[in-house]
């Protein structure tokens, strides 16, 4: 059984370290939605100087993330190591000095479920946690992780998704918020929409997409 000391934990409420920490939980839900499992093993790397000391609290806040939509139990950072445990998750984690550009400044979580080719990776710009990659797919500008999100994979030749998203938002009333997309990797590229609510209904978005999942996060 893991303990985390109180020492991480005193780290983990100081101001800095708050977006972090988000972004982990971020990261952690994210995966949990993309790899549709909670079981295995999951590695959490943080990247870059900054962050050398931040995998004891980030670690459990990345399993607290994967949790999330699962349990009923409260999860804290406290219990969500043992508590992923327990859902047949394993958590491990490592450090690297050196974050690739433009982030060596800040430093990179990067988040991976062995076996398979989930990973996403974040990063925290001001005090706004946000999505730098996912399953090698690259954001120039990084997507932000809050509020409701409507992630979705499409052929980047067919921009019938983004036309049929619209119309599902006008017929809602659901504004767009933000988008962003990601570098092509195997011919599709990756869309990160923020709106103002959850959208009731993806059924017309289905057929033009590989896939599309909506989370709320906070």
């Amino acid at each position: 059984m893991q303990i985390v000391n109180g020492q991480a934990l005193s780290k983990a409420f100081s101001p800095q370290t708050k977006p972090w920490i988000t972004l982990a939980r971020a990261l952690g839900t994210v995966l949990c939605t993309v790899g549709k499992q909670l079981q295995g093993s999951m590695q959490v790397c943080t990247l870059g100087t900054p962050l050398k000391e931040a995998g004891s609290y980030l670690t459990p806040a990345v399993a607290a993330g994967m949790l999330a939509g699962g349990t009923q139990k409260e999860v804290t950072l406290v219990n969500a190591t043992l508590l992923a445990q327990e859902a047949g998750l394993k958590v491990t984690s490592t450090h690297s000095d050196v974050a690739p550009e433009p982030d060596s400044s800040t430093g990179l979580v990067q988040v991976s479920l062995q076996g398979t080719p989930h990973q996403v990776t974040g990063t925290v710009q001001g005090s706004t946690p946000a999505l730098r990659q996912i399953n090698g797919a690259t954001f120039k500008q990084p997507a932000p992780l809050s509020g409701p999100l409507l992630m979705y994979r499409a052929k980047a030749s067919d921009t019938s998704a983004l036309a049929t998203l619209t119309g599902l938002l006008s017929k809602a009333g659901v504004q767009l918020l933000s988008y962003h997309s990601s570098s092509t990797v195997a011919g599709e590229q990756w869309s990160i929409v923020g709106l103002s609510a959850p959208l009731p209904n993806l059924g017309e978005l289905k057929p033009r997409v590989t896939e599309v999942f909506q989370l709320h996060l906070p």
